[in-house]
Order: structure tokens, then C-alpha cells, then sequence
């Protein structure tokens, strides 16, 4: 209980500590603020991001494959193959996958719907799809939800082989987070 021969200090910031009185906070303090502008410098120039994409020659032709480098279980995947050439694409194009990175996958969904599919030896599955004469490009999407029977990463390649004899293996790999 204050009695009335206490009075306030003269200043509320006296019992305040100067900054030099103890260079190690400074120092800490200088540290803390590096490690989040980094933190920030690799978030800007897209050290996190969650999918990338991976090129490769068919031929003359230009395969891109987007995919995601991480993901929860639950989430929507999305695999986007795309395949241009200015000369024109077989008519005929095959995308083979390893069965463990379409394990990855729930409630699997191709767009366009193949026209044919089989399992070859290996446990690698095969798309077959028809596309029309003269045609310039492609788009292939493998969509679906992450599962969560699988394991922390899981890699695979995505080939894809011509009518005309090419073909061209991606590498990717996913990793799942908790």
C-alpha cells in the first residue's frame, strides 16, 4: 500500500538498460534480425515453393512437366505434363509412370481420359493417347489427393515416348510433409 511519502520516480524509463552496457544484445539482437531477412530473401527468391518444373527434348519436341516438391496428406496434387513441337507431335503419345509415385495419388483423375492404359513390367504404368494430326501441343494433367500411405519422399519418373521412336525420361520427386 503506498503511503503519501511515495512519490513516483522522475522518470519511467529509469531503470532501463543502455544498449552499451551489454554488447551481446546487440549482437543477438543484429543476429535474430539477419536470420529473418534471410529467411525472407530466400522465401522471395523462391527457396519454398511447392511445385517446380522440370523440361527435357523429345525429339524436336518440348516436354515441361510441373509437379509439386512437397505436400500433405489431403492435399490436391496436380502433375501437368505438357509436350509442344512447331513441327507437329506424333499422333500417338505415350506417358509411362512409375506405380509408386501413382501410389502418391488418391482418387486418381487423367484429363484428357487416355485411350489406353496397361501395366508393363516393372511396376511402371502405361497412358497411351491419340492426338489429333498436325497438332502443335499438348497438355496431360494428373490430378487427385495426396494419400497418406506413403512414404516421406517418393520419387518416380514420368516417360513419354512418340509414334516416331523418341522418347525422354523426367525425374521427380515429391516430398510429403507432416
Amino acid at each position: 500500500m503506498k503511503t503519501l511519502g511515495d512519490r513516483p520516480p522522475e522518470s519511467l524509463l529509469e531503470d532501463v538498460v543502455h544498449d552499451s552496457d551489454k554488447a551481446w544484445r546487440r549482437w543477438a539482437r543484429s543476429g535474430v534480425l539477419a536470420f529473418f531477412a534471410l529467411v525472407l530473401l530466400a522465401a522471395a527468391l523462391g527457396a519454398f515453393d511447392l511445385g517446380t518444373q522440370r523440361t527435357a527434348a523429345l525429339g524436336t519436341a518440348e516436354v515441361e512437366v510441373d509437379y509439386p516438391v512437397t505436400t500433405r496428406a489431403g492435399l490436391d496434387l496436380k502433375v501437368i505434363v505438357k509436350v509442344s513441337d512447331r513441327e507437329g507431335l506424333p499422333e500417338t503419345l505415350r506417358i509411362e509412370i512409375d506405380q509408386e509415385y501413382l501410389d502418391m495419388f488418391e482418387d486418381l483423375l487423367l484429363v484428357p481420359e487416355p485411350s489406353d492404359q496397361a501395366a508393363l513390367r516393372g511396376g511402371i504404368v502405361r497412358f497411351e493417347y491419340e492426338l489429333p494430326a498436325g497438332s502443335t501441343h499438348a497438355r496431360l494433367s494428373i490430378e487427385g489427393r495426396a494419400s497418406d500411405r506413403w512414404e516421406p519422399s517418393t520419387s518416380g519418373t514420368i516417360r513419354l515416348v512418340g509414334s516416331d521412336g523418341f522418347d525422354v525420361g523426367v525425374p521427380v520427386t515429391t516430398w510429403r510433409l507432416p
